[in-house]
């Protein structure tokens, strides 16, 4: 009767201790899908934020080479045009040398 009554003892101190451990793994568990969830929706955010930075990278790149090339364009412009000028001017200068070698 006292074996039985430690066997029997025995049994349910062992079914607690397993109830215990089947809770324990069935937070665990929670815990480790939470944690889980977590991670791909912080996966999913820096995504979208890179995503985002390089759609802005790309976007400033085009703007500053667009604005490199129209000021490069502009300042060629005002080169051929101060060219143009002095030609302009070398011509009439000539023009009033031979002019006055003409005179006299």
């Amino acid at each position: 009767q006292d074996r039985l009554a430690q066997v029997v003892e025995k049994e349910k101190n062992t079914a607690n201790i397993v109830k215990e451990l089947e809770d324990q793994l069935e937070q665990e568990s929670k815990q480790h899908e939470a944690d889980e969830s977590e991670r791909r929706a912080e996966i999913s955010k820096l995504k979208e934020e890179l995503r985002s930075v390089r759609a802005d990278l790309t976007f400033k790149t085009q703007y500053s080479r667009r604005e490199a090339q129209a000021k490069l364009s502009s300042t060629v412009r005002e080169y051929e045009q101060e060219e143009a000028d002095l030609v302009e001017r070398i011509e009439n200068l000539k023009r009033m040398k031979d002019m006055e070698q003409e005179v006299h």
